[in-house]
């Protein structure tokens, strides 16, 4: 223990104020904490990270329900940024910065405090900016810097501020640095890695909103959508196209269960479904057939170019719902996220905030190229690669839902072909880069499909033994809350667990064994596929 920590216990044991009162009986080590926290606010970070920290909370937690002890620092970067950082008291060496959901806009420390319990210290960020997860974008208007702050700094500058309180908290400079996130904590994800390869020794990067999420969202929306607004695909489309999916394809893995496992090669033509004459139930009309093939290609250009891989996957299209049919007279979900996007993201120079929607039109022969990545930042240092990420030796897991009801798999898939191309091959990306594509699972959870992995395990073993993942395993939980809101905590409660699945490193497949119990990943063999 060093002179300066023996002289803070002494302090706080003669003279403490703070969020834990001290009796004759109290925790000498107990103290010494509080005073270590305390300690933050004083702290010069600025000369650490280049940027002006205002702290405004700085005390200990007491342990409530699942989480333990923890020391809370909580303030702002450079006036805008809001952040939160948690040290718990039995720390185990490692730490962890959460990616957000949405249009951030708020702390949400619920995303680390299955990582809190192992003894990570945790951080999380509202990346710049305040308001709801989904309120509109109006933060971005002609506001150049809190774009860039979503896009990348702050996220890169709470991770700096983490790793500088992690090393005076604890008095090491050691530590293991990791990232989590899906949907836009996916994005977060991949552009710490090409941005700032030094950030984080292992990557989780979720169902990035990435790439050309916003020009497929807009064909689909288009794609479902009449020229009066109203929606093509119903309350009896959608089920009927799941139905005809899973009657074609959902036992290509030996088994019938109602989870499509490997959609890219199942393949069902909605035009095969049209009414004959007569006909009303149990078919789909013309435009039913058109819209729905449209979304299960992907965007096209007038001339047939794609520019996704592929669409929306096969096997749960009543997921569309949300996206893509307007309910109660109200216009599809999709439709907030292209207003927001046009008026306050896509260009230079905003547009009159008066201005209709209608006004803004989008060519799929132009503008993806110039409007696809998000908020076309200036490429990072090397471009788009992976290269430096690889050459320091860091790890990624990137996973994805094959029933993504709001960002398609191409975001996942695309990026990982992209980068096998720009790096030399499989052979070249496979001992740090690995993608798993989990069957049945929509947006970054939820789903028919087993959708509850422990990948910190998973990135632990690779970071610390070089054990890259040759599968993992997914389990379908019994719980009242999605685990995209409410983390599980691994290992898993038997009792909670419905069925689970083993999942490969992509292209491969699980395929049932035709003998084993079907609720058992043991039942299930890797299948190879090209």
């Amino acid at each position: 223990m060093t002179a300066v920590r023996i002289l803070m216990l002494l302090v706080v044991t003669l003279c403490s104020s703070s969020a834990f009162a001290l009796s004759d009986e109290a925790n000498p080590w107990l103290a010494l904490d509080m005073a270590t926290c305390m300690a933050h606010r004083g702290a010069d970070y600025e000369s650490v990270i280049g940027s002006s920290i205002d702290i405004e909370i700085s005390e200990m937690q007491g342990a409530v329900e699942d989480l333990p002890t923890y020391c809370r620092v909580a303030g702002r970067i450079d006036t805008d940024i809001g952040f939160e950082i948690r040290l718990p008291m039995d720390w185990n060496g490692r730490l962890l910065t959460a990616g957000c959901g949405g249009l951030c806009g708020e702390v949400q420390m619920h995303r680390t405090d299955d990582a809190l319990i192992r003894g990570y210290a945790v951080a999380h960020t509202d990346m710049g900016h305040q308001g709801e997860m989904t309120d509109g974008t109006h933060w971005a208007y002609n506001n150049r810097p809190a774009e860039i702050d979503f896009n990348h700094r702050a996220t890169h500058l709470t991770t700096e501020f983490l790793k500088a309180t992690v090393a005076r908290h604890y008095e090491r400079e050691d530590a293991t640095s990791y990232f989590r996130g899906c949907s836009t904590g996916g994005r977060q994800a991949l552009e710490a890695a090409m941005r700032y390869p030094d950030d984080y020794d292992g990557i989780i990067a979720g169902a990035p909103a990435a790439g050309m999420i916003m020009p497929h969202i807009f064909w689909s929306l288009e794609a479902a959508t009449r020229d009066d607004g109203s929606s093509i695909l119903d309350g009896f489309s959608l089920p009927f196209l799941q139905g005809a999916a899973l009657a074609t394809c959902d036992e290509n893995d030996g088994l019938s269960d109602g989870i499509i496992a490997d959609p890219e090669r199942c393949q069902i033509n909605p035009h095969e479904f049209i009414c004959k004459p007569g006909q009303s139930r149990g078919c789909l009309s013309v435009e039913q057939a058109t819209a729905a093939q449209a979304m299960y290609q992907g965007a096209r250009t007038s001339d047939g170019r794609t520019i996704t891989s592929m669409g929306y996957s096969m096997g749960d299209e009543p997921g569309w719902f949300r996206m893509f049919v307007g309910q109660h007279g109200e216009p599809p979900g999709g439709m907030s996220t292209k207003q927001n996007y046009f008026r306050f993201v896509a260009y230079d120079q905003d547009p009159d905030l008066g201005r209709p929607l209608e006004d803004f039109t989008y060519d799929f022969d132009v503008d993806p190229w110039r409007l696809g990545a998000v908020h076309y930042m200036p490429a990072p240092e090397g471009g788009y690669s992976l290269a430096r990420f690889k050459e320091r030796g860091g790890k990624l897991l990137l996973y994805h839902g094959w029933t993504d009801e709001t960002l398609t798999p191409a975001s996942s898939l695309d990026y990982y072909a992209d980068q096998t191309e720009i790096l030399g091959g499989h052979d070249a990306v496979h001992p740090f880069f690995r993608m798993f594509m989990i069957p049945g699972m929509r947006h970054c959870g939820s789903g028919p499909g087993a959708d509850s992995v422990d990948y910190l395990t998973a990135i632990e073993a690779w970071t610390d033994d070089d054990a890259a993942p040759e599968g993992l395993i997914s389990h379908k939980l019994d719980q009242s809350v999605p685990n995209f809101v409410r983390r599980p905590r691994f290992p898993v409660d038997p009792s909670t667990v419905l069925f689970s699945r083993p999942v490969f490193p992509y292209p491969d497949v699980a395929i049932y064994d035709g003998t084993g119990p079907v609720e058992e990943a043991g039942s299930f063999k890797r299948e190879a596929r090209p």
